[in-house]
């Protein structure tokens, strides 16, 4: 039973926040949020009308059932060529030896039966446009994320997480030989991943600690593929075949031994999250300081958005009409949340002509950049 106080209980609490978030957005370092976006940002000069192509073949590779919509990818993604495994259905044009291991399955069958004609660049991707783990800041969009993927990044990296965003899986997120007893968090893996490992890699020892960004998605380099001989990928492969485990934790034990197999055995790999998206996507706020400003009021925004929902849920269940002083506190949040977006949005926006200049994003990537120099 609920009981009636707490509608109240909420209202006072949704006051305070408004209060001090109030205090704490208009207290960080303003933006332009209504002006020009133009190039000209931070002493970097305007992009160059004509920037050098950067001639790299590209190919995205995508893991679905034959039930589930890719049209996406023609229609939002059409300069990118797709192959599209349908992993339950044997009659496809690309399929799989046998549906196991979700999309560990579909990206190895890709590089053993591609090994001799790789492209320069390969992203491995799941088949819904919209999910959670893709970037915030591309709206969870994966055409948009593909769009604004730089191959040459790629192609510098080898290996490259396409999420930014470090929750879950990093810093320090898988320990094979101290699985987690938690409930909050789901890493039915864990448990599995000491043995898993020892099983796929037999002549190397087991980290301590196993982490990068979750969840699967992924792009690599030619390079950084055959560095890693044929007959590897095929003994991977056969592994999920033979394994006892079911197929939802074998396929998570894969999710994460990528960047271990790309990148030459590096247990930890998490990147700088505005390094991932200046670099690897051309969402450059002017370096961590920056990104970290942006971050707070990023994450503000979603406290508010929570905040309203919850509380709209409490007056919802308590079947109480909603007295005036509450009315007035709810549509004060929901001013307040759009007034945010707005200013993120912009931020956002403001960021992504930032990287459209390469000097710009090698200087905030801390690479070495010379006139001439593409992406």
């Amino acid at each position: 039973m609920i009981s009636s106080r707490r509608p109240v209980i909420v209202v006072v609490f949704v006051f305070i926040f408004l209060v001090l978030f109030q205090t704490r957005i208009f207290l960080a370092t303003p933006i332009n949020a209504n002006g020009p976006l133009t190039g000209g940002i931070s002493g970097i000069p305007a992009p160059p009308s004509n920037l050098p192509p950067d001639n790299l073949s590209k190919v995205v590779v995508i893991a679905s059932t034959k039930d589930e919509d890719t049209s996406w990818l023609e229609k939002d993604v059409p300069d990118v060529k797709s192959v599209i495994y349908k992993v339950d259905d044997p009659t496809a044009e690309f399929t799989v030896p046998m549906n196991k291991g979700h999309e560990g399955m579909v990206y190895l069958t890709y590089l053993i039966d591609n090994y001799d004609n790789l492209p320069d660049v390969m992203a491995f991707m799941h088949a819904h446009k919209i999910a959670w783990h893709n970037n915030d800041l591309f709206a969870s969009d994966a055409a948009q994320m593909l769009r604004a993927l730089s191959a040459p990044h790629v192609k510098r990296q080898g290996y490259f997480n396409m999420r930014c965003h470090w929750d879950p899986g990093c810093p320090d997120w898988m320990h094979p030989y101290d699985p987690s007893n938690r409930t909050d968090i789901s890493k039915p893996e864990e448990r599995e991943l000491a043995l898993a490992f020892k099983q796929i890699f037999p002549n190397r020892d087991v980290p301590e600690t196993i982490a990068t960004p979750c969840c699967a998605q992924f792009a690599l380099s030619k390079e950084a593929v055959l560095k890693v001989p044929i007959e590897r990928l095929e003994a991977y492969r056969q592994w999920i075949i033979n394994t006892p485990l079911h197929d939802l934790v074998s396929g998570r034990v894969w999710e994460y031994l990528w960047h271990y197999i790309f990148t030459e055995y590096t247990p930890v790999v998490c990147q700088a999250m505005d390094k991932c998206y200046c670099d690897g996507y051309g969402v450059c706020f002017g370096g961590d300081e920056a990104y970290k400003n942006f971050t707070d009021r990023w994450n503000d925004m979603r406290l508010m958005q929570i905040s309203l929902s919850s509380w709209t849920k409490e007056f919802e269940e308590s079947k109480d009409e909603m007295s005036k002083p509450a009315i007035g506190v709810k549509d004060q949040l929901e001013r307040k949340i759009k007034e945010a977006s707005r200013v993120v949005w912009a931020q956002v926006a403001e960021a992504k002509t930032r990287g459209q200049d390469p000097q710009a994003r090698a200087l905030d990537s801390g690479r070495k950049w010379k006139p001439g120099d593409g992406y």
